[in-house]
């Protein structure tokens, strides 16, 4: 993005407030926008579409719908930090699962690279340490993070559309803002 572009953005938004944007970048994760008060809160799940594999329908990240998602971000709030989990596969991952990780963090980084926009790479270990503390709150946990959402910030939206359940990539996606929000604020 040229100079021009980025000064647009910071005028279209009428206030003064800053923005941090979360995003967990796996097939079930999430993007969360949130301004310095956490009163703006705004949630993504990760854009999906259909392509055929082999004759198979299969799900993967939609690219061009992220990099809509986060132009929108960029032309309607100004970003203070963009955090992004930092993921790689494990040795007892098969090639399958390995495969997929790379490839939803590869779309992420892809399209937040085509918009020429900076970003922090963040281990989990590192982002739930900062914002969920002692690590027997949260380790071999999946749901650690929806059970800190709901407790702590009842108001955050942990749920999209019709969807009956709480997201854990929703409650990632909120805690990687809180993290950009804690350490870049």
């Amino acid at each position: 993005m040229d100079l021009m572009v980025r000064i647009l953005a910071m005028t279209i938004c009428l206030s003064s407030e800053t923005f941090y944007l979360g995003i967990d970048p796996g097939k079930k994760g999430a993007l969360a926008l949130i301004n310095g008060d956490l009163s703006r809160i705004k949630t993504w799940m990760m854009p999906m579409r259909e392509v055929l594999v082999g004759g198979n329908r299969r799900k993967h990240i939609d690219g061009c719908a992220l990099d809509k998602i986060l132009k929108g971000c960029l032309l309607t709030f100004p970003l203070k930090a963009i955090v992004v989990e930092h993921l790689w596969s494990r040795p007892s991952d098969t090639p399958m699962t390995a495969w997929a990780l790379s490839d939803g963090c590869a779309h992420c980084h892809q399209a937040l690279e085509s918009l020429d926009l900076g970003y922090h790479l963040v281990s989990p270990l590192r982002w739930k340490g900062k914002v969920m503390g002692d690590k027997a709150n949260w380790v071999g946990n999946k749901q650690a993070s929806i059970e800190y959402i709901q407790k702590k910030y009842p108001h955050m939206p942990l749920r999209l559309g019709k969807q009956r359940t709480d997201q854990d990539g929703i409650a990632d996606a909120l805690c990687l803002a809180l993290y950009g929000r804690a350490v870049h604020g």
